[in-house]
């Protein structure tokens, strides 16, 4: 059974679960059963302690309206990710080449960073990164969406 919250408090904050027998975590309960105090399990406070495998995640249930929810996400979440692959792997195809590669801020807050940044070899490197994200992309937009159960 699942916890429920007490309606009187104390404070403000501080809210208060009753448990049925049984249904309190292991490390919490006494040797009768009944839920240990606070400073039986060692915390000072008034919420129980719980050991790893003492408490279970509620399953998840899916209903139809979810069913339907999750292929139309799951398409939104690949159309961004194609936009985003596409327009990062432009940036870093056409960016090196630009002068605003090498005449920028950046580069003249830290100048020992020009030559290297310049070097044909690095830029070459960028720039092949860009056509991996753009090929990264463009295989995602191409790839048939997977079947839904």
């Amino acid at each position: 059974m699942e916890p429920t919250a007490s309606k009187s408090r104390s404070r403000p904050d501080q809210v208060e679960f009753a448990f049925e027998k049984g249904d309190a975590p292991a490390a919490a309960m006494g040797g009768d059963g009944q839920l240990a105090s606070p400073t039986e399990n060692g915390l000072g406070s008034n919420v129980p302690s719980a050991t790893a495998g003492s408490m279970q995640a509620p399953a998840q249930v899916l209903t139809a309206d979810d069913r339907q929810a999750v292929p139309w996400l799951r398409t939104l979440e690949r159309v961004i990710f194609v936009l985003i692959c596409l327009q990062l792997g432009l940036m870093l195809v056409v960016l090196p080449w630009k002068s605003v590669w090498s005449t920028n801020v950046f580069l003249a807050d830290f100048p020992a960073l020009r030559p290297i940044l310049e070097n044909y070899f690095v830029r070459g490197l960028v720039t092949g990164l860009g056509v991996v994200d753009l090929w990264l992309g463009i295989a995602e937009a191409g790839r048939p969406n997977p079947k839904t159960k």
